[in-house]
């Protein structure tokens, strides 16, 4: 089975740029840019409010926390996390770890939200989009519209590609490989 760690190979990358050739469409910046950046959002088909993902948390790595940053349940699942273990460690009756965990759960509690860096607009095929949604990218999902927050780089090499080729198992070694 086909780990993620490899899912850059020569052979994953001909697999993806398939993938990518089949589901990303075309590029379409100025347009969206030119949309977003109205004045009059009335006959606009959509704006900045439309764009699902857009608000996010940052990371942030105290003593306890990890926080990775992303959307709201990500941050709930961590401060769950840092619940549970002052829960487990108020039987050792230590004060300063409870204490300490205490300010990491306050100071996560009052992260503030950040707007994504969109450097590129994309449309996609309404599977990918789903996809790239449920992964916390950013899309406009009402016109397939993806706001791909990295540049510089071929789209098959981003992780959010290759984390769906991973999960539909068409990666090399994986029960629905793709053959290329």
């Amino acid at each position: 089975m086909t780990s993620i760690s490899d899912g850059n190979s020569t052979v994953n990358q001909r697999i993806k740029g398939e993938f990518v050739s089949k589901h990303v469409y075309c590029n379409v910046n100025s347009m969206v840019t030119y949309i977003l950046n109205q004045d009059d959002h009335r006959n606009a088909p959509f704006t900045w409010d439309d764009i699902e993902n857009y608000w996010y948390y940052p990371e942030y790595y105290g003593k306890y926390a990890n926080f990775y940053g992303g959307r709201q349940d990500a941050l709930d699942e961590e401060i769950e996390r840092l619940e549970n273990l002052m829960i487990d460690m108020v039987e050792t009756d230590n004060e300063r770890f409870i204490e300490d965990v205490q300010d990491e759960i306050h100071a996560l509690n009052n992260l503030d939200i950040e707007p994504s860096e969109i450097y590129e607009w994309w449309v996609v095929s309404s599977f990918l989009c789903e996809k790239l949604g449920e992964l916390g990218m950013c899309v406009i999902s009402d016109y397939n519209i993806w706001g791909r927050c990295t540049t510089g780089q071929a789209i098959l090499l981003d992780y959010a590609i290759t984390q769906i080729c991973s999960d539909m198992g068409i990666l090399e070694g994986q029960e629905n490989s793709w053959a290329i």
